[in-house]
């Protein structure tokens, strides 16, 4: 009898020895989910999404009130070019009330890049500014909302956004703000805002004075601007019509889209001093401006500040050579090509410069014009 009883103790003893050891050696629910959420993170990071995808969706299976596994589930779902799929799966938290503020900003920034991938901006701004709302300085959101600015070409918000990232970050960089100052101009210059175009050129060179391409788009203004006037002098043109009273109007317009090509001219020869970039194509704007004005003869001095300045500039020192050709002054038109063809000895620029003066040389004038017109190709390249 009491050797049974002692039986059946031990036995009970040993049973809950046994269970107790299995509840120590048992990893719990909390250690499951854990381990399947590092493996997912884990996972994206390789690149392995459809791995991820399982592993996330384990844990929503076993728990749906895992936010952040929801989180990333639609996240893997993005990043494997689902987009769409990836926005229901984040909606479907928004009206989830026992959410962290952490959570929500994290859903936030989700349901922003889903928009952002959709090119639905107006609703990436929206998310993003509920980022704001939560936390002022949320360095992620400021950035996201200066690309989506940048992608809609909205250069004035995207310069707004950037001058708080400068605050939020500390950083003293006036450089950059000055070229987003140049992008909304040259926005405004597309949509022929001409004036309000080089104010803001123009400011960008008061923010940083190196900001040498606003020269170049302050020129273009200028030109794209005296085109416009000179088309609808067009309009009131004598020579087109008998109303002798459209006169004044045609020399008001004429002369004043001389004075803004004239200006063109100024800002052109202004940036190929500063800058060595793109001289080509704007030394051919330039001569054909001149032209334009009858000024051809200033071309010389122009190009000979230039080279001045810049005496590796092959541009300038082939259209110098052109124009002594043109002028007879073969002599001199020669030895500047040969300085440029020391400067640069494989440029097919130079090369076909050599070949047309030669050409002209043996008198085979046809053949010479025919390679001017193709120079006149190549230097606008």
């Amino acid at each position: 009898m009491i050797s049974s009883f002692i039986s059946i103790s031990l036995l009970f003893l040993f049973f809950i020895i046994s269970y107790y050891a299995y509840l120590k050696l048992k990893p719990s629910h909390k250690a499951r989910v854990k381990d399947l959420y590092s493996e997912g993170l884990d996972m994206m990071v390789l690149g392995q999404l459809n791995s991820a995808y399982h592993c996330f969706k384990t844990i929503i299976q076993d728990d749906t009130n895992n936010i952040p596994a929801y989180l990333k589930l639609g996240q893997v779902v993005r990043e494997a070019k689902n987009p769409k799929q990836a926005l229901k799966i984040h909606k479907s938290l928004i009206l989830r009330k026992k959410m962290s503020v952490y959570e929500k900003m994290e859903l936030y920034k989700n349901l922003s890049l889903d928009y952002f991938s959709l090119k639905d901006y107006d609703n990436s701004i929206i998310e993003s500014e509920k980022i704001i709302e939560l936390d002022k300085k949320n360095e992620w959101a400021i950035e996201h909302l200066i690309k989506i600015y940048r992608c809609m070409n909205d250069w004035n918000k995207a310069t707004e956004y950037l001058v708080k990232l400068h605050k939020v970050k500390n950083i003293d960089n006036p450089s950059e703000i000055g070229k987003y100052k140049i992008q909304e101009g040259r926005q405004l210059l597309k949509n022929n805002d001409f004036k309000l175009a080089r104010t803001l050129f123009e400011e960008s060179l008061n923010i940083d004075e190196n900001l040498f391409k606003a020269y170049l788009y302050i020129g273009n203004s200028y030109a794209k601007e005296s085109d416009a006037i000179y088309s609808k002098s067009q309009d009131y043109n004598p020579i087109k019509t008998d109303n002798v009273e459209h006169q004044d109007k045609y020399d008001e317009l004429y002369d004043n889209a001389k004075q803004l090509l004239g200006k063109a001219i100024a800002m052109w020869v202004k940036y190929i001093e500063c800058s060595t970039v793109d001289t080509g194509k704007i030394i051919g704007s330039i001569k054909d401006g001149l032209y334009a004005l009858n000024r051809f003869d200033e071309l010389e001095s122009i190009l000979k500040q230039i080279i001045e300045k810049h005496p590796e500039n092959i541009h300038a020192l082939t259209h110098l050579a052109d124009f002594y050709d043109h002028k007879g002054e073969e002599q001199n038109s020669f030895e500047l090509l040969e300085k440029a063809k020391e400067k640069s000895p494989e440029s097919i620029f130079v090369k076909a410069m050599f070949i047309k003066l030669k050409l002209k040389k043996e008198n085979l004038i046809e053949l010479s014009n025919k390679m001017d017109a193709l120079i006149q190709g190549i230097g606008k390249l």
